[in-house]
């Protein structure tokens, strides 16, 4: 509920699912960092995160995830 995006929701509108695969990526913080290279390729690999459509502009040559991202994949 205190994280970015979620500030107008009630407890009772949010659905939380864990997925298992990034138990293990744990490092210590309330949330991963999208922003943080190692966090995004992490989300990317075992959650299938991928870049927002409508409000980022895919810079995949850069990017940390790209050799498990779908979209990347798509973009080539």
């Amino acid at each position: 509920m205190h994280s970015d995006g979620f500030e107008d929701y009630g407890f009772t509108e949010i659905r939380v699912t864990q997925i298992k695969e990034l138990d293990s990526c744990y490092k210590g913080r309330p949330l991963m960092d999208w922003d943080d290279p190692e966090d995004r390729a992490e989300m990317v690999k075992y959650a299938g995160f991928v870049c927002s459509y409508k409000v980022d502009e895919p810079d995949c040559e850069q990017c940390q995830a790209k050799a498990c991202c779908e979209r990347a994949r798509d973009e080539r």
